[in-house]
């Protein structure tokens, strides 16, 4: 990334140059992504009638200055490029440049202030990818706004849950997980070699998957997950009670009475934590790989009797291995400061201005730094 200039580009919501050669821009998961970490940026272009071009993309650091990464460039056809940013601010535009030198051919801003489209969170926040039928997952963050008008408290950590028909549409790049914390898996375990790959190292580098398997062993089987989870699959079985779950949610029945049996699979812990252990085996098993965790579940997470428990968000905290995201904040004592930065040590933010300067550099994960 470059030091410019002070910003000349700031303008109005919707301001668009060049309409025929930025055709559209889609940046983070749905518009969310984190401030101050990497996330995606994808721009279907056209290229230019010239034999030297750049298309980037230009946001502010933390301190307020524009910086720029290139996503294209006139060895690259026209379609569509994709990259990765990281915004500094939560008050400020991103925009897309197509130049020839220093001329601005076209250009493209998402104002600061469209919902739609930009939706920065901050990073205590917690972003999370929901693939299949993960409803428990996705009712967490409504459960906590229940439980703080209850207790007339805030909710500590927001979660921002999105959801994913299926695993083909997961990043084929580690660098696209960074604002992620936490992606849950229940079916749907389709994915290309290079998604696998990407899921795998961020996983490695701190990342929390949950992949739920019950009756979709076979699937399970069939597909990249199941050659480098750290979990042994031993073979299907069938539970006849899911009470052991309430060791990990407020709920006290509701679970016992189980009318048929349910189909499930022999998770095998080789000394890994057992997070609830039924009569019958282990329900959830939680490994280490790497530096993050891998969580399975030996039913499907998505069985009708478990998204009818009154705790099953508080259940989905636990397998996420989130549970304190149930901590609230007195509001006598939350602070609610204006400030819409964020704050960064002066050496932190002139180090990643020296390193982003060449695009030849793969941006470093946070995570990865304090790992190791």
């Amino acid at each position: 990334w470059t030091m410019l200039a002070p910003l000349a580009f700031l303008a109005a919501a919707g301001r668009c140059h060049g309409d025929d050669l930025i055709k559209s821009v889609n940046v983070g998961y749905d518009g969310y992504y984190q401030i101050g970490r990497w996330s995606p940026i994808q721009v279907e272009y056209e290229a230019p009638d010239a034999s030297e071009w750049r298309l980037v993309v230009v946001v502010q650091d933390p301190d307020g200055h524009p910086t720029r990464r290139t996503l294209a460039a006139s060895s690259d056809p026209s379609g569509t490029a994709s990259g990765r940013f990281r915004m500094g601010r939560l008050d400020q535009p991103i925009q897309v440049q197509m130049l020839v030198g220093d001329e601005v051919l076209g250009s493209h801003v998402i104002a600061a202030d469209d919902a739609a489209a930009n939706r920065p969170i901050m990073t205590d926040a917690s972003l999370w990818l929901l693939v299949g039928n993960t409803d428990i997952f996705e009712g967490v963050q409504t459960w906590l706004e229940e439980r703080a008008a209850e207790t007339e408290s805030i909710v500590s950590r927001n979660v921002v849950a999105l959801h994913r028909d299926d695993a083909s549409v997961l990043p084929d790049a580690v660098e696209d997980y960074e604002s992620v914390d936490l992606v849950v898996i229940v079916g749907h375990y389709d994915m290309t070699a290079s998604q696998s790959q990407a899921l795998q190292h961020w996983v490695e580098r701190g990342g929390r998957l949950v992949v739920s398997i019950g009756s979709r062993l076979d699937d399970y089987q069939a597909s990249g997950l199941a050659e480098w989870c750290p979990i042994e699959i031993a073979r299907e079985q069938t539970f006849t009670s899911l009470g052991a779950l309430t060791t990990l949610a407020a709920g006290t029945s509701g679970l016992s009475a189980i009318v048929e049996p349910i189909e499930a699979v022999r998770l095998v812990p080789n000394g890994n934590p057992v997070l609830a252990d039924g009569p019958e085996g282990p329900l959830l098993v939680r490994a280490a790989h790497g530096l993050g965790t891998v969580t399975c579940s030996a039913f499907d997470l998505d069985y009708p009797l478990i998204l009818e428990w009154e705790p099953a968000p508080e259940l989905a905290l636990a397998v996420a291995g989130m549970s304190d995201l149930s901590q609230m904040i007195s509001a006598d004592t939350a602070d609610t400061g204006g400030s819409v930065g964020i704050t960064h040590s002066e050496l932190q933010t002139q180090l990643v201005t020296v390193i982003d300067q060449y695009d030849g550099v793969a941006p470093i994960s946070n995570f990865t730094v304090l790992g190791f």
